[in-house]
């Protein structure tokens, strides 16, 4: 698995809609298999209320499909997505990013989607005159969402983990507005997405900045924590 360290569910998201699960039927048969999901599709359907497409959508529908599998898929909050597959056998979950503190807990089904990540700050911190070494002593809080590989990515990087904050949900806008109000002082995320942030709010502008060369690129798949025999066999390359 391609680990660069130097992301993630990185959406602009909105929580309006998913504090119950919409479900998205295909060729349903009388015990379908179970998908769940929370990220950027699946808040834009329930903001719609429509049935969830999108991309990585799509190239789960087309690998299950391929199977000969009948499916249906279930928009929620990403964190209660996240709970539910890893607790319950022969669940589906996407878009799940691979890390090394997931790799063990997951079967890691079908590579999705990639996105690449940069390690952000506030423009206060002046965190390029800063080593790494200054940076994750302690002295600094960084942000993140909760159950999202970011926070897998900021504890690799090295921040201690009483110095992490979690923000509920698939909310990136939440992310940068705590690192703006001065709440933390790091992040890791998409930084086109957080130019796209900044635009809309201009009295964000001149308050982030990148911090050196620090990037990750993480990778999306469609996985379970546990697998019946049955689906074990069919899902064989």
């Amino acid at each position: 698995m391609p680990f660069i360290l130097d992301k993630y569910c990185i959406f602009i998201c909105l929580l309006a809609g998913l504090t119950s699960p919409t479900l998205s039927i295909e060729e349903t048969d009388q015990f379908p298999l179970r998908v769940v999901t929370g990220g950027y599709e699946a808040i834009e359907a329930d903001k719609a209320n429509r049935k969830i497409k999108g991309p990585r959508t799509s190239s789960v529908k087309t690998f299950l499909h391929a199977k000969n599998l009948s499916f249906q898929i279930e928009t929620m909050l990403w964190s209660r997505a996240y709970n539910i597959a890893i607790n319950t056998p022969d669940v589906f979950i996407y878009p799940l990013s691979r890390t090394k503190e997931r790799e063990k807990h997951f079967i890691w089904i079908k590579k999705i989607d990639e996105h690449h990540l940069t390690l952000m700050s506030h423009t206060s911190v002046n965190a390029n005159s800063l080593n790494k070494a200054q940076i994750i002593s302690g002295k600094y809080f960084a942000v993140c969402e909760k159950n999202t590989g970011n926070c897998h990515m900021l504890r690799d990087y090295g921040f201690p983990e009483a110095n992490i904050l979690r923000v509920a949900g698939v909310n990136i806008e939440g992310v940068v507005l705590r690192l703006v109000e001065g709440r933390a002082s790091f992040m890791i995320e998409n930084y086109d997405i957080v130019s796209e942030i900044i635009t809309r709010m201009p009295k964000l502008k001149g308050k982030i900045e990148t911090v050196g060369n620090v990037k990750v690129i993480m990778e999306d798949y469609l996985a379970a924590s546990r697998l019946s025999s049955e689906f074990t066999s069919i899902l064989k390359p």
